[in-house]
């Protein structure tokens, strides 16, 4: 097996196959299985099934190296060897007299002793005040998402502030849903408001159908544009996407379960294998198809992509921390970001030539000397490898704020 291969997956027909061929041979004498070596190991395999899996989340998540493995390995069969012999075979009392005999039933407090400790670890969120607080803050990074739930709700339209006096309207996928308050932030909420309108993996273009959802996005693109169509006209709208995923897969090695996370997400008339001409030219075209009818009621902007991290920042500098790698700096190349993007931006730029729209430019808030940024202050502004946090995406306020004064 190779590390791209996808597990569990189709692969896995061949221990199960291999498994039912042995069955069916009822090959008792078998030399291979009848020997004393594979009948323990039969005998304590499923122990050592149980005691594996911490062993290869610990080999994992401290990137310990190879030659764990096999330490691993071992340590699973004489683990399982252990628990096998002074556990799974104990022989406990089950004879009680009564029902108050069933307390002298050692299982019986052994549970207890596991649920008080289960339950000690719920309530306490993990124990986690025993952890330093900069692990504790970093590991929260991971649930600070937008609060107003906007997509994950399915709210539509999504109002925060005031909704008698909306100064802006957001709309498209998860990464616009993880700018929202960005932008909310550019207005007096008090008095002022805005709208988002946002769907998981559906960016703002007219015509897209998806690989994974098929014309799920196709339809509510149709829904957004009657909406823009009908409310808040003179409004500025705002175009957010994560494209460069809808291109070329996912950039993160750890979220790519299979070849469909390496290929186009999007296609309008054909399915394509890989980014090519014909596929840039019918975004292309059908995205200035939805910036002409937006324009006819509002004024538009649209934001250049954000860096992707390729890794889960959170997880990765909670792990850091627990591991001493004090001062690892998780930023990536700017050139990552551009090779990764450079038809996107391209795109955006000259569509909104074009259309005589403006864009909006995140990188100089988020890169500087070459780096683009994955912590300010040791704290995470994503809260997974792609997606901005609350905390992150404020850095993005004036950026927003500065084409919503215009208004």
């Amino acid at each position: 097996m190779l590390k791209d291969n996808p597990w569990p997956g189709y692969l896995a027909i061949f221990p199960v196959l291999g498994s039912f061929l042995i069955i069916q041979a009822q090959r008792n004498d078998s030399l291979i299985t009848s020997n004393v070596v594979f009948q323990k190991l039969g005998a304590w395999s499923y122990s050592i099934y149980l005691w594996h899996w911490p062993l290869v989340v610990a080999i994992y998540y401290f990137s310990l190296n190879e030659i764990y493995i096999y330490l691993g390995l071992a340590l699973s069969v004489l683990l399982g060897f252990i628990s096998n012999k002074y556990i799974e075979k104990i022989k406990f009392r089950n004879d009680f007299g009564n029902l108050f005999g069933h307390l002298k039933c050692k299982p019986f407090y052994m549970v207890l002793v596991v649920g008080v400790i289960g339950s000690g670890c719920f309530i306490s969120n993990g124990f986690e005040s025993h952890y330093p607080n900069a692990l504790v803050v970093i590991n929260k990074e991971t649930i600070n998402k937008n609060p107003y739930k906007c997509m994950v709700d399915k709210k539509f339209p999504c109002y925060i502030g005031n909704e008698k006096n909306i100064k802006a309207i957001l709309v498209g996928d998860s990464h616009a849903d993880a700018l929202t308050t960005a932008l909310a932030h550019s207005v007096d909420l008090k008095d002022e408001g805005i709208i988002a309108l946002t769907m998981n993996s559906c960016p703002f273009i007219l015509n897209i159908m998806s690989t994974k959802n098929g014309d799920k996005c196709y339809k509510e693109n149709i829904r957004r544009m009657e909406y823009l169509e009908s409310h808040y006209v003179g409004v500025p709208v705002f175009w957010v996407s994560r494209t460069g995923a809808y291109l070329y897969g996912q950039s993160n090695p750890q979220r790519i379960n299979g070849i469909k996370d390496t290929r186009p997400l999007l296609y309008f008339t054909k399915q394509y294998t890989k980014a090519e001409k014909p596929l840039y030219e019918e975004l292309k075209v059908n995205l200035s198809a939805t910036i002409e009818q937006i324009i006819v009621n509002h004024p538009m902007y649209i934001v250049q992509p954000t860096p992707e991290m390729r890794r889960n920042i959170p997880k990765t500098l909670a792990k850091n921390i627990i591991l001493n790698k004090v001062g690892d700096d998780l930023s990536i190349d700017y050139d990552l970001y551009f090779q990764r993007n450079k038809h996107v931006i391209s795109l955006i730029n000259q569509v909104a030539i074009t259309s005589g729209i403006q864009v909006l430019n995140p990188i100089p808030y988020l890169c500087n000397k070459g780096r683009c940024m994955a912590q300010f202050e040791g704290r995470p502004i994503y809260y997974d490898g792609d997606h901005m946090s609350e905390y992150g995406n404020k850095i993005l306020t004036p950026m927003f704020k500065s084409a919503v004064s215009k208004h």
